[in-house]
């Protein structure tokens, strides 16, 4: 009863947005479901908090990039994945199943997650809370179906990492400000009906890659700046909201840094068990996106073992794609969707300042 309680609200507020149905009306069926999850028992406090656990202060910043690569099962209840070694600004969480690649970032107020490919607006249920060594999951089958391996990469506060948010107000060549850096790597997604965009240093001037299976496109995230970055009008960046239904894009900003953040780009030959090098470090998390139509993007965590590589839509793990990190970079088979011969390939790399 509460999963199509939640689904129902889901789509409703989805259907508000594309006719606009009167706020009223959300809010009695949002009155509805929040009366039968407490009826269920499935909305109270997060999994890595008590009734009497106070709202957890700001981390305190790591000295530089610093992530946590891991794995988990599922059990279809609402459970606290321990042992991350820090308080987590962002976690991003992808299961061997049909599901989508997900993420939340300490500026999504409570029970909100995003998704990186299907369009869809954040859903509730899903990474519910961000806590000291710590990650709360609720029942969704994004991040939590019994059964099923999950992998996250979760990141901590550090310098070079800024995570933000910003209301869309339609405005081209809007700047985003208040980073604090020039970033190597941006990628948004406003909390409506679209899909999360990128783009890095080594993209070509005002191109952006998205997640989902489509090309690169022009004007959408522009010019990297010495505090922040440029957005176009267009809805995926830049949608103006009204006071009642605000449009909020949530960002994530990440500074290069030599041996721990790599941006980079290939020119695909076709071949098999092809290896990329010159990344200069043994990375513990990559992603991957072809410049090309319908080519959807990849990755892959150091938790991660054998020929395997994780989407970001729908699918389980796939094979002959990223097929392992190794010392000085990674090696990609011979699909399409890594090697295609002669078209451009985008990829970022990370690796922890604590090791996998």
């Amino acid at each position: 009863m509460l999963n199509r309680a939640r689904d129902w609200l889901r789509e409703s507020r989805q259907h508000q947005l594309l006719a606009g149905v009167s706020l009223g009306a959300i809010a009695a069926v949002a009155a509805i479901a929040t009366f039968l999850a407490v009826a269920d028992g499935g909305m109270s406090v997060p999994a890595c908090r008590t009734v009497t656990t106070s709202e957890p202060s700001a981390p305190s910043p790591a000295a530089t990039l610093t992530l946590k690569v891991g794995l988990y099962e599922g059990t279809g209840s609402a459970q606290c994945i321990r042992g991350v070694g820090f308080q987590p600004v962002l976690v991003i969480i992808k299961g061997d199943s049909s599901e989508w690649a997900v993420w939340h970032s300490s500026s999504m107020q409570g029970d909100s997650t995003a998704d990186f490919a299907s369009g869809q607006a954040n859903f509730e249920g899903g990474i519910t809370s961000l806590d000291p060594d710590a990650f709360s999951l609720g029942e969704h089958e994004a991040v939590n179906d019994v059964g099923v391996t999950y992998y996250y990469v979760a990141f901590a506060d550090s310098p070079d990492i800024n995570v933000g948010s910003y209301i869309g107000d339609g405005t081209d060549g809007r700047r985003i400000t208040g980073v604090g850096f020039e970033p190597a790597l941006v990628f948004l997604k406003w909390d409506g009906l679209r899909t999360a965009a990128w783009r890095s240093t080594t993209h070509p001037e005002g191109v952006s890659s998205f997640f989902h299976g489509s090309g690169d496109r022009t004007n959408f995230i522009g010019t990297f700046d010495a505090d922040g970055f440029q957005v176009s009008s267009d809805a995926w960046v830049n949608q103006p909201g009204d006071p009642n239904n605000p449009s909020t894009y949530h960002y994530v900003a990440f500074r290069e840094v030599p041996g721990r953040l790599k941006t980079g780009t290939y020119v695909g030959d076709g071949s098999n068990n092809r290896e990329i090098i010159d990344v200069d470090f043994q990375p513990d998390y990559v992603w991957i996106k072809r410049s090309a139509d319908e080519s959807k993007a990849l990755h892959r965590p150091s938790s991660l073992t054998g020929d395997q590589t994780l989407r970001f839509e729908r699918g389980a793990n796939a094979e002959d794609q990223i097929q392992a990190l190794q010392a000085d970079g990674f090696k990609v088979g011979s699909e399409p969707s890594v090697n295609f011969d002669g078209d451009t390939y985008n990829y970022v790399a990370w690796k922890s300042s604590s090791g996998p």
